[in-house]
C-alpha cells in the first residue's frame, strides 16, 4: 500500500507539464542530442518532464517510480534552475569536448567549460543517468548568448553498430602509448560496448577497462574451439 508521501510525491509527478513521449534512441548520440535540443527548445517548466521520459530507473530510489535518489534528484533540480543559463550557454549543435560510449562532454559557446551528459543502453533503446554543467556568471551569460563563432554543423545522427565482441577474443587495442594485442577477459554488464582487456604475454594479472571504440578485431584468435583445431591439425600434420 502506498503511503501518504508517496501519493503525494506522485501527484507532484502528475501535475508536471505534459510532454510528448521520447522516441526509441538507436545510439546514445540521438539521445544526448535529443534531450540537450529538450532544453534549448523547451519552457523551462516542461524540462522536468521530458527528464522523466528518458532517465533510466536505476536512478530511483530502489522499489520506488516516484522517488529518486539524492544524487539524481539534485542534478535533475540544478539542470532546472539553472536552464536559461544552459540556454544562453550552448549552441544547438555544440562543439564535442569529447565523445565515448555512454558519455559525451558539449563545449559551450566559447569553448571554456562544457556539459557532460551520460547514458546507458537498455534493451533497444538508450537511457540518461546523468546530466551536468556549471553555470557562467551573469555578464559572460549576456556576452555569450550571441556568440555563434564556435557552433557546429548538424551531426550525423545515423545509428552504427558498433563492433561487438566475446571473452575470450583476441583483439588489438589502441592505448595512448601503442597498439597492442590483447585478450577480451570481461565485459561490462552494464555497457555492452566496455570491455576489461588483459595484455598477451603480460602474466602481472593486470587488466585494462576500456571503450569498444579503441578496439578491432585482431587476425589471430584465441577462442577454445580455434585452439582446439590448430592443436589436432597439429596431431594429423605428425602423422602425414
Amino acid at each position: 500500500m502506498e503511503t501518504l508521501d508517496e501519493l503525494d510525491a506522485k501527484a507532484t509527478m502528475n501535475a508536471l507539464p505534459q510532454v510528448e513521449n521520447a522516441p526509441n534512441f538507436a545510439s546514445d548520440e540521438q539521445l544526448f542530442y535529443y534531450i540537450h535540443n529538450k532544453i534549448l527548445t523547451s519552457p523551462n517548466e516542461s524540462i522536468e518532464s521530458h527528464i522523466l521520459k528518458v532517465i533510466d530507473k536505476s536512478c530511483y530510489e530502489p522499489g520506488s517510480d516516484v522517488y529518486f535518489q539524492a544524487y539524481h534528484a539534485n542534478w535533475i533540480n540544478f539542470l532546472v534552475e539553472h536552464a536559461n543559463a544552459y540556454k544562453a550557454m550552448f549552441c544547438e549543435y555544440p562543439g564535442v569536448k569529447a565523445h565515448q560510449t555512454g558519455q559525451i562532454e558539449f563545449l559551450d559557446r566559447e569553448f571554456r567549460s562544457f556539459a557532460t551528459i551520460t547514458a546507458v543502453q537498455r534493451g533497444n533503446t538508450w537511457k540518461l543517468l546523468d546530466f551536468k554543467f556549471f553555470p557562467a556568471d551573469e555578464e559572460s551569460l549576456e556576452r555569450m548568448k550571441s556568440n555563434n563563432t564556435n557552433c557546429q554543423q548538424k551531426p550525423d545522427l545515423g545509428a552504427s553498430v558498433p563492433e561487438s565482441f566475446k571473452v575470450g577474443d583476441a583483439v588489438k587495442v589502441a592505448f595512448s602509448n601503442g597498439t597492442r594485442d590483447c585478450t577480451i577477459d570481461k565485459i561490462d554488464p552494464n555497457n555492452p560496448n566496455r570491455y576489461f582487456v588483459k595484455i598477451d604475454g603480460d602474466n602481472s594479472g593486470k587488466g585494462y577497462w576500456v571503450d569498444g571504440s579503441f578496439i578491432s578485431k585482431s587476425d589471430k584468435s584465441n577462442s577454445v574451439k580455434d585452439k582446439v583445431e590448430k592443436a589436432k591439425n597439429k596431431l594429423l600434420n605428425l602423422f602425414k
